[in-house]
């Protein structure tokens, strides 16, 4: 793209030609829209290039009336883009962003505007168009800006190609969270990265973000016809999955088939563009960083606070706990106070009985060892009386003793002289023996056996 052809046009180009401002815009089926943002743009001063995703209505050639006074070039992306022809089919925010990042490099441009094809940007200041209030800013020394952004809600008559936006859209709100970051405005750099946040910032090294937000005017849905077409044919169908499972394209999540867009006023804010640029310099980024500091110092004091109150509250449980064991003791105490004083009269009392049982004992003890000294004399004498009577039966018994060796003497002598005696007997028998068995033998001795037998009958033997 020329220089040239990346200029602004218009009075307003030729009153602030200095800074070139360009706006980069990926635009798909927007033809009752795209009208309103690009004569918007040119009138604040800012060029424009276009990159059409594919559209099937007339959206290129609505945008073709500012080609030469303004828009630079319509790009169709992904036929002119480099990109593949898949993208041509699906919602390809991913490559559009990658898109963006090439064409920050190559166009001749001192400022970039990261913008949408619903998107009206303003400057905070009302004497300042878009242009001179990034210009300015760049003499500041700041090389990004941050937006504000309102999202707006058709009336009940809608919106219609032509219409001026600030009369047929009154009631806004400010954007959800997950839509506050708006970095989409910086100055030419090597490299920006727009793709890791889904396009929510640009980022880059030395970033500076200006500290008061711009304006950027938001109008997502113009009618209940047209936001029905853009969200449950046009973008749900062609999300890609790959960026939904990254957490991007949740402003339509919760909307069902056939529902009503359109918002009742009621629950909306009437825009006054003063009370807005107000509170634009009253919350800038540096009072929302403040807040956010304070918001983390308070959160931790308020943490601190509560360890505070829960170790107060734990020293008071522990301090009712020791002042009721301080009561058990002295309780304890005066109880055993009495004790000690009962324990110590009883001990006056034991001790008046001891010196009275060691007094009977002393006693006892003296009348002990007088008969235990009596016992020892009468021991010994008879112990002595005993070794008399020993020695006298000792010698007794010695005598005795003598005599009964000598009558065993006498005895064993008789006993030998028996022993003798009976010697001779069983000779004498053994003699006696030998003749009877010589007289049975004999002839006489058998003959007269009979009549030994009938005479021993008789005689009844």
């Amino acid at each position: 793209m020329s220089r040239q052809a990346a200029r602004p046009r218009g009075s307003s180009a030729r009153k602030h030609a200095g800074l070139r401002v360009t706006a980069i815009l990926a635009v798909y089926n927007e033809e009752d829209f795209i009208g309103a943002t690009l004569e918007h743009l040119i009138s604040q001063g800012i060029g424009a290039y276009l990159i059409d995703h594919s559209s099937t209505d007339g959206t290129v050639k609505e945008a073709a009336r500012f080609l030469g006074r303004g828009l630079g070039k319509i790009e169709r992306f992904p036929d002119e883009s480099g990109f593949p022809a898949e993208d041509a089919g699906k919602f390809a925010w991913r490559d559009l962003l990658r898109r963006k990042q090439q064409l920050a490099e190559i166009i001749d441009a001192d400022w970039f505007i990261h913008n949408d094809a619903d998107e009206l940007r303003e400057s905070p200041w009302p004497h300042l168009n878009l242009q001179q209030a990034i210009a300015a800013v760049d003499r500041l020394g700041y090389n990004a800006i941050d937006s504000a952004v309102f999202n707006f809600w058709p009336g009940a008559r809608g919106y219609r190609k032509g219409d001026d936006p600030l009369k047929s859209f009154r009631h806004c709100e400010p954007a959800r969270e997950f839509d506050r970051l708006q970095i989409k405005c910086w100055k030419k750099t090597a490299a920006v990265d727009l793709v890791s946040s889904g396009g929510h910032e640009a980022a880059f090294a030395e970033r500076r973000v200006f500290p008061v937000r711009f304006l950027c005017r938001h109008y997502p849905i113009r009618s209940q016809a047209q936001g029905a077409r853009k969200v449950w044919k046009e973008r749900l169908p062609r999300i890609d999955p790959a960026e939904r499972a990254m957490g991007w394209h949740v402003q339509y999540d919760g909307l069902r088939p056939g529902q009503r867009l359109l918002r009742d006023p009621s629950g909306l804010t009437v825009y006054d563009p003063e009370q807005v640029r107000l509170q634009l310099f009253l919350r800038h980024r540096g009072v929302e960083e403040l807040e956010a500091r304070l918001g983390q110092e308070r959160a931790a004091c308020t943490e601190e606070a509560a360890k505070a109150r829960h170790e107060v509250d734990s020293l008071r449980r522990e301090l009712a706990a020791r002042t009721e064991d301080v009561e058990w003791y002295r309780r304890e105490w005066k109880v055993r106070d009495l004790e000690t004083e009962r324990a110590g009269m009883a001990q006056q009392r034991l001790e008046t009985e001891l010196r009275e049982r060691v007094a009977e004992l002393e006693d006892a003890r003296r009348v002990h060892e007088s008969a235990i000294e009596s016992l020892r004399r009468e021991h010994a004498a008879a112990v002595e009386g005993l070794r008399h009577e020993h020695g006298r039966g000792v010698a007794n018994l010695r005598g005795e003793l003598a005599a009964a060796e000598q009558a065993r003497a006498e005895r064993e002598a008789l006993i030998q002289h028996m022993r003798s005696d009976i010697a001779q007997l069983q000779d004498t028998l053994m003699h006696r023996e030998a003749r009877i068995a010589e007289l049975l033998a004999s002839l006489s001795w058998r003959v007269a056996a009979p009549g030994r037998a009938l005479y021993r009958l008789l005689k009844g033997e």
